[in-house]
């Protein structure tokens, strides 16, 4: 487990459109948790809370917005997923 698998993980919602929407297609915690680690991620649910801390305002929404992820807010994708 990294906080720096949870930067990256961050950072490909961000970058990566379908992938932040195939994330927010999932239903449940469990189902984000084994999305990511499917995808090549490890982190605990602590180190994804102190990643998305150091995310500055503009980039949560970049993650949350125009659709990307669920379309709602980032923690509607990244909060709850626990490993």
């Amino acid at each position: 487990m990294s906080i720096q698998s949870a930067r990256d993980f961050l950072t490909k919602i961000t970058e990566d459109e379908q992938f932040g929407r195939r994330l927010g297609g999932c239903k449940t915690a469990s189902e984000r948790s084994r999305f990511a680690q499917a995808a090549g991620f490890g982190f605990t649910s602590d180190e994804l809370r102190a990643a998305r801390g150091e995310f500055q305002d503009r980039d949560l929404d970049t993650i949350s917005g125009g659709g990307t992820c669920c379309g709602s807010t980032a923690e509607c994708c990244t909060e709850s997923i626990n490993n």
